[in-house]
């Protein structure tokens, strides 16, 4: 049974404020970090699910990939050097909400051909540097890009991700442009 946090409960300096979901390994939380008194998201996976080997290695490559990856579209790991009491993330909170959220508002209606053509673009951008680094994210759907309040998006969510690896074609090394499963 995974630790449920409750508003109010403290953990390390920060304190709990909402549940924001619930994955399949992790429970995520808006929190209060009361070095810097800004908003955080702590994400904390599953205690019995750390224990199984391809839960705990998913965990850890999505930290390494938080420490790796800078651009200002990909939600930004925080305090990745801090002592903690417990296994946990702590990232970015973005103002906004999830690109489902957004396609939810306009229904019936289909988004306009011009939002479209800009949420697309910094897709495309963001996914490209994140490939260019070796990365697969693996799960791009619309819970996991955030639509910030000036109309831009930022890539969420590094759970399943994994390193590309190189194969070779013709004597030439690329990686993989795709998440295929192991």
């Amino acid at each position: 049974m995974p630790i449920v946090y409750q508003p109010g409960q403290a953990v390390d300096h920060y304190t709990i404020i909402e549940v924001l979901g619930q994955g399949g390994t992790s429970h995520v939380y808006l929190a209060r970090d009361h070095h810097t008194q800004q908003e955080v998201v702590l994400k904390f996976p599953h205690i019995d699910e750390i224990g199984s080997a391809d839960v705990f290695a998913d965990y850890q490559r999505e930290r390494e990939i938080g420490r790796r990856l800078s651009h200002p579209r990909l939600q930004r790991h925080l305090n990745q050097t801090e002592q903690r009491s417990k296994d946990y993330l702590v990232l970015e909170y973005l103002h906004g909400q999830t690109l489902r959220a957004t396609m939810k508002q306009c229904a019936p209606d289909l988004l306009p051909v011009e939002e479209v053509i800009h949420l697309l673009l910094q897709m495309v951008d963001t996914l490209a540097f994140v490939h260019e680094h070796g990365v697969i994210h693996r799960d791009i759907k619309p819970e996991n890009i955030l639509q910030l309040e000036n109309g831009d998006i930022v890539v969420c969510d590094f759970g399943i991700a994994q390193w590309a690896r190189k194969r070779r074609l013709r004597g030439i090394g690329i990686a993989s442009p795709i998440g295929t499963p192991d």
